[in-house]
């Protein structure tokens, strides 16, 4: 997604499918700075260096997004400064 302002969204509340992400993938990219890009989709990686959502904007996950399967991988990444995450929302590739 690019330009400016825009809501995109993903999946539907309360559905219970899941997409699987093997190897080097995006799920959702947003390159607006101002927009929100909300999930709903349940998304697990079966491989390495995944990234579920990367935004340069706001992000809101209501999905889970397992990625405790692979090496390298990245639930959510935003670029807005102090941007939190809900526990236990994005589950770990490993604890450090």
């Amino acid at each position: 997604m690019t330009g400016q302002g825009n809501n995109v969204k993903t999946g539907l509340a309360g559905a219970t499918g899941e997409v699987t992400l093997s190897d080097d993938s995006v799920y959702m990219y947003s390159a607006d700075k101002t927009g929100i890009a909300r999930n709903y989709a349940n998304v697990k990686s079966t491989g390495n260096e995944n990234y579920g959502i990367y935004a340069l904007g706001a992000v809101e996950n209501y999905g889970n997004i397992d990625f405790s399967n692979g090496i390298g991988n990245v639930g959510a990444y935003s670029y807005v400064e102090s941007a939190t995450s809900t526990p236990n929302a994005i589950k770990k590739t490993m604890e450090l």
